[in-house]
């Protein structure tokens, strides 16, 4: 973002099958949404997050991108197989190799932005901060990029994430940074 606070930030956290995104322009949220695809192979889901991402409009218009890092967890806390985790660097490696050379990248660990704050306290908080600031009807209306069409309720935690990802990276560096 320049100097002036004007510009847009794009967060992400990544999945597999599935990404939660938001789009901030200054300080506030624009719009949030899910980023889906029903590809096969690990690659052509790549492919379709990226293209999803640009045919929506948002990479092309970002100054920034802060976008969940990979994080491998003690064995007593694995969910899963550990081994997912590859393909879910393979899909933030290939949303930020393909970022325009003009866009800052950062990543952020799970622990950077939520610490050990269980998921039902991070959403209330959220909540809470953008129904304050006048925000909420992102929430209300989320924007899916890709097929399947639809934001089913089991997949919307994604897209609270991206928004909590975006207000934690916010509140920690600011608008320029």
């Amino acid at each position: 973002m320049t100097k002036n606070g004007h510009g847009y930030l794009l967060t992400i956290d990544p999945g597999v099958t599935c990404c939660g995104w938001a789009l901030f322009r200054d300080m506030y949220l624009v719009k949030a949404g899910l980023s889906r695809t029903k590809s096969a192979s690990i690659e052509e889901r790549t492919r379709d997050h990226y293209n999803n991402f640009m045919m929506g409009g948002l990479l092309e218009k970002v100054d920034i991108v802060v976008i969940e890092k990979p994080q491998v967890y003690q064995q007593r806390m694995w969910k899963g197989d550990p081994n997912d985790l590859i393909d879910l660097a393979i899909v933030v490696g290939g949303i930020v190799a393909n970022t325009r050379p003009t866009v800052i990248v950062r990543t952020i660990t799970p622990n950077e932005w939520k610490g050990q704050v269980p998921k039902d306290v991070t959403d209330a908080r959220m909540r809470r901060i953008l129904t304050k600031r006048g925000e909420q009807d992102a929430l209300e209306n989320p924007v899916v990029l890709g097929k399947p069409k639809g934001a089913p309720e089991g997949l919307l935690h994604n897209m609270m994430d991206g928004i909590a990802i975006g207000l934690a990276h916010l509140q920690r560096e600011g608008p320029t940074a």
